[in-house]
C-alpha cells in the first residue's frame, strides 16, 4: 500500500507575528523554531513542523510537501501534479533536514 499524504505547508505571508498568533490561538499550533531567515515553524504532532509561515508579499501559498512510501511513489505524485500543470521541484538537502 503506498503512502501519499500531505507532510507539510509553506505559506507565503505579510505579517508573519499576526499569522503566528492565529495559529495558535485560533488553530492550536504549537510555535516551534523562528529560523534564520525569519520563517516561522509551527508544529501540529510530533514533527518538527507541519507548517511554515515565510516572510513575504502577499498572503498566499507557497509550496507544499507530501509524504510517500518511497521513490516511486514519489514519481507517481510528481507526475499527477505535473500533468495537472502545477510545478514540481525537490527541496535541497537542508530543507528536507
Amino acid at each position: 500500500m503506498s503512502v501519499n499524504a500531505l507532510g507539510t505547508i509553506g505559506l507565503d505571508v505579510q505579517d508573519v507575528d499576526r499569522w503566528t498568533r492565529f495559529a495558535a490561538e485560533i488553530l492550536g499550533a504549537a510555535v516551534g523554531e523562528r529560523t534564520a531567515g525569519g520563517s516561522q515553524l509551527l508544529r501540529l504532532d510530533e514533527r518538527g513542523h507541519r507548517i511554515a509561515l515565510v516572510p513575504g508579499r502577499r498572503d498566499d501559498l507557497a509550496y507544499l510537501g507530501w509524504e510517500v512510501a518511497g521513490e516511486p511513489e514519489l514519481r507517481a505524485v510528481m507526475q499527477r501534479l505535473e500533468a495537472a500543470g502545477v510545478t514540481v521541484g525537490r527541496a535541497d538537502a537542508d530543507l528536507c533536514a
